[in-house]
């Protein structure tokens, strides 16, 4: 049997509509190159193709990921970060390395904030781990990184880390990026559905842009904020 990555390929290759894969490259800039498939296809098609395999296939899911992500299709991408999260079971410490690879790889918005909740499913798993990661990453100038850190907590609800969150984003305000300004709105209003009270109080004690208090306070009640 074909390994997974090259029958996966040829799959998508047969579904391929160079039609709709137009507008899907131009709204992402045309950085990356599409088969040209929504994703419930993609879903369905790769379901139909993990089914032909062993139910333990994905022992080698660092391989699979890597070779998925040396090609130049965005779909691919994808698959390789849905393969990461359904081999939750075979992670281990070292797997926060494929994790970064692929942070740090054809990076963009889409792939990154995929990739954000399960950087905070292997802190849960790793919690050992975390700190010393963050502080890496933190420190990396890599704006996608640095990302990650502000959003991986954004599933967490009660479980957030209040500090860290707080101390991430008191670290990040000034920084010019736009995806990093998003970011911080983001993860702040996540945690404004379980402590509204305690993100105003520190929305407001502090100079964020524009774009960071629209978005941490988008969905607060106006007479609470």
């Amino acid at each position: 049997m074909i390994s997974f990555p090259q029958h996966i390929r040829q799959v998508f290759q047969n579904h391929a509509d160079p039609e709709l894969a137009k507008p899907m490259q131009a709204y992402m800039k045309h950085l990356f190159t599409f088969y040209g498939m929504k994703s419930p296809l993609r879903r369905s098609l790769m379901k139909q193709t993990m089914s032909l395999y062993p139910k333990d296939f994905l022992l080698n899911v660092n391989d699979i990921a890597r070779d998925l992500y040396k090609d130049r299709h965005r779909e691919l991408h994808y698959v390789a970060i849905e393969c990461v999260d359904k081999a939750q079971k075979y992670w281990n410490i070292h797997t926060i390395e494929l994790l970064e690879y692929m942070i740090v790889t054809h990076s963009w918005w889409d792939s990154v904030d995929c990739i954000a909740p399960l950087i905070g499913i292997y802190f849960q798993k790793f919690p050992e781990q975390r700190m010393a990661i963050i502080s890496k990453w933190m420190t990396s100038q890599n704006m996608w990184l640095q990302r990650i850190c502000i959003l991986h907590q954004k599933r967490y609800k009660a479980q957030t880390d209040e500090q860290l969150l707080f101390t991430l984003c008191i670290q990040l305000k000034e920084s010019k990026e736009f995806f990093i300004r998003k970011a911080i709105g983001w993860a702040l209003r996540e945690y404004s559905y379980v402590q509204p009270h305690a993100v105003i109080s520190f929305v407001h004690s502090h100079e964020f842009s524009g774009l960071t208090k629209r978005e941490a306070l988008k969905h607060m009640k106006s007479d609470i904020i």
